[in-house]
This record gives structure tokens, sequence and C-alpha cells, in this order.
């Protein structure tokens, strides 16, 4: 079975790091973006089946990336985990997705996520 294909868009190099090696660890296929402008480059291009996103982002935010993700089918049935440290964002968008986890995570947090994603 192939496995299923993530894109992570977080800024901060340590955390990125660290997702990124729970979600592989978990069987995922990670692709980890660190901007907000490359990740809506990249979201044009494909069409991952889960995004593990930051809402604060260099150059485009992530509640900019959630309303373009929101304006386009292909991402219908895409699953969503927003990470942040803005508990009141978070408040504001926890119906348009899957999962809002709030920062700082810990690593049982991170294999929940994969198996909330993957479940």
């Amino acid at each position: 079975m192939k496995p299923l294909s993530v894109i992570l868009v977080e800024d901060d190099f340590e955390l990125g790091k660290l997702f990124q090696e729970v979600l592989e660890m978990g069987g995922l296929k990670v692709e980890w973006i660190q901007d907000g402008r490359l990740a809506l480059q990249r979201l044009a291009d494909v069409t991952p089946e889960i995004l593990v996103l930051d809402l604060h982002l260099p150059e485009v935010s992530g509640m900019d990336i959630l309303q373009f993700i929101r304006q386009d089918e292909r991402f219908a049935y895409m699953r969503i985990a927003v990470v942040t440290a803005d508990g009141l964002h978070a408040q504001m968008i926890e119906d348009q997705v899957d999962l809002v986890m709030l920062k700082p995570v810990g690593m049982n947090q991170l294999l929940g996520l994969v198996k909330r994603l993957t479940g």
C-alpha cells in the first residue's frame, strides 16, 4: 500500500524536523515546507492526503493557505491539522479543519496526531 502523502508547513526548524520524523515513523510520506508562499506554490501542483499547517508563517500566513484550500475542490477530502501557539486563531478555525493542536506539542501528542490523521 502506498503511504499517505503529507505536506508539513512549519517555519520553526526544530519543531518541523521533529514533526517530519514522527510523521515518517508513522508511515507517512512527508514533504516539509518552511514558508507560506512556497507552500501555496507547491499546493498549486500537488494534492496531498494530509496537510499539517502552522498559522504564523513567513511570506503567506496559514490562514491565507486555509482560504486558498477551501476555494479549491481538489482539496475537499484532504485532512488538515493545524498546529499553532495562537489559541485565539485556533478557536476561530477549529470548525474548518480536522484537528487543532496548541504548541508546545509533546511526543505523545504527535503520535496521537499520526493516529488521528491516518485513522
